[in-house]
Formats: C-alpha cells, sequence, structure tokens
C-alpha cells in the first residue's frame, strides 16, 4: 500500500497534464527538500523499525535499550546527509534548465548519456534492493522514502541530460 500511494502521490504531483508521463521538480530547491525529506524519512523508518523489534521482543534479553542503534544510526544517517548536500550539490551545478522531461536522452551524444546513465542505475538497483528487502520486515515505512528516492535519481539523470520543458516547446 504504501508503494501504490507513494507513486500515486509522485504521479499526481509531478505527472504532465497532458498525460505524456512525469518531470522532474521545477527548481533545485526543490530537489534538495525532496532530498532532505527522503533522508528523514529513512532515518524515521529504521527508528520505528528499532522500537516495532524491540517490542517484538527480537533483540535478546540483555539488550534492554535500543538507545545505542538508535544512537549509531542517527549518526550514520548525519554523515549521510552532509555527503548526500555536497555530491547533490555538484550535481545540480549540471542540471539544465527545469523542469525537464522525466525519462530524457540527449539524442546527439548517446556515448555520453550511457555514461551518466550507468552510475544513476546502479544507485537504483541498490535503492530498489534495499526497498524490496525494507518492505517484509520492520522497516517497511521506508518504502515511501525508496521510492521517491528512485523518481529523484531518475529526475537528477534526466535534468542533467536534457533540453527543459520550455526549450522543447519552443
Amino acid at each position: 500500500m504504501l508503494f501504490s500511494a507513494s507513486i500515486v502521490a509522485i504521479v499526481s504531483v509531478f505527472g504532465d497534464p497532458d498525460r505524456r508521463g512525469l518531470h522532474s521538480p521545477a527548481s533545485k530547491l526543490i530537489f534538495s527538500v525532496l532530498g532532505i525529506g527522503v533522508l528523514a524519512l529513512s532515518w524515521f523508518s529504521q527508528m520505528f523499525s528499532l522500537v516495532v523489534d524491540l517490542e517484538r521482543d527480537e533483540f535478546p534479553t540483555c539488550a534492554d535499550s535500543i538507545a545505542i542503534p538508535m544512537t549509531y544510526i542517527t549518526t550514520a544517517y548525519a554523515f549521510i546527509t552532509i555527503a548526500s548536500l555536497i555530491i547533490g550539490g555538484c550535481l545540480t551545478l549540471g542540471f539544465r534548465a527545469l523542469p525537464v522531461r522525466f525519462l530524457a536522452w540527449d539524442l546527439n551524444n548517446s556515448g555520453g548519456s550511457f555514461l551518466i546513465y550507468a552510475p544513476f542505475a546502479i544507485i537504483a538497483l541498490i535503492i530498489a534492493f534495499f526497498a524490496v528487502t525494507g518492505a517484509t520486515d520492520s522497516s517497511f515505512l521506508g518504502t515511501a522514502a525508496a521510492v521517491l528516492a528512485l523518481f529523484l535519481v531518475e529526475a537528477t539523470r534526466s535534468a542533467i541530460l536534457s533540453d527543459s520543458l520550455a526549450e522543447a516547446a519552443a
């Protein structure tokens, strides 16, 4: 249900009115806010997962507190957030005018498009793996974050490769 609700939300916000597909967020700020939202929802999912696992008695009896894993996860997410802000900031420097068509491909430079596409495809596969494995355990709330992260990965790739919708219409 979370997967479906996430897809419906993304299509309702980023769908083209002409039903030609999706488009990227309209500004770099929206990209950043959505990225921070993905990290926040993912962090919350992990915290919720620890609470659920504790209530299900999935920790050994000597582990009477989940404060240590919560601290480790929070510290990891702090570093991930800093790295994401740095990498995301560098990637947005390569953005062309926004918004762009979602499945954009630079036909004038197919080799360059593939070189850009490959790392984003690997990142998407990693996110999809964690989404599928997390959807079936106590970190199921991360499914919405994973779907939004997959959208942002593809939108970022498209923003680097594509002409803007305004330029394409002109």
